[in-house]
């Protein structure tokens, strides 16, 4: 779910709506794209109000503004976050060095979340870099990302904001590792509106 920068980028807010939207669809899993990092405890603790429930948990890491590979010398307070009410046995955020006009590095996050009966899936988050200019940034962020997460072993959901439509280079080499497949797990597929 790509928020707009945290739902706040509309007048009114609509990051309240957001959570309204998530909670009625009752999800295992959530990954969250251009929410802003000190946002994590207002999705968290919306969720858990909304649910009526503590479990509610979450991870966020920043996108990178300014710096080289491998030390990022300014962080975006934007982020990409996982919020899950599953068991997290694990987790490890990484930036991604393909550059567009925002960002010199994107943030991406893996998480391994237990099922109800033990069952581990690996969850990831993208955000991949914006705009046509960036469409070879976009490309070599997909073979970085593959990379890094083929070391994770085990059933894997990927999530996010691609920038892209089906056909083109960076969805059809993601699609070619990953397809659609039905989990025991309830993910939102929602629209930057909200509309699922």
């Amino acid at each position: 779910y790509n928020t707009h920068h945290g739902g706040w980028a509309t007048i009114p807010s609509t990051t309240d709506r957001q959570l309204d939207t998530i909670a009625a669809h009752d999800p295992h899993v959530v990954v969250l794209q251009e929410a802003y990092a000190y946002q994590l405890k207002y999705y968290v603790d919306g969720l858990n109000s909304r649910l009526g429930t503590d479990t509610w948990h979450g991870t966020s890491a920043r996108t990178c503004q300014e710096g080289s590979e491998p030390v990022c010398t300014r962080y975006s307070s934007e982020s990409v976050m996982i919020l899950t009410r599953l068991t997290t046995l694990d987790v490890n955020p990484r930036l991604i060095w393909a550059r567009d006009e925002y960002h010199v590095a994107r943030a991406t996050i893996h998480m391994t979340v237990a099922l109800e009966d033990g069952t581990a899936i690996n969850v990831f988050v993208c955000h991949l870099p914006a705009k046509a200019a960036a469409a070879a940034a976009r490309l070599a962020y997909v073979n970085m990302f593959q990379a890094w997460a083929e070391q994770f072993t085990g059933p894997k959901l990927v999530g996010g904001d691609f920038n892209d439509t089906p056909g083109t280079a960076p969805v059809v080499a993601m699609t070619t590792q990953y397809s659609t497949a039905g989990t025991a797990l309830r993910v939102l597929v929602a629209r930057r509106d909200g509309c699922a």
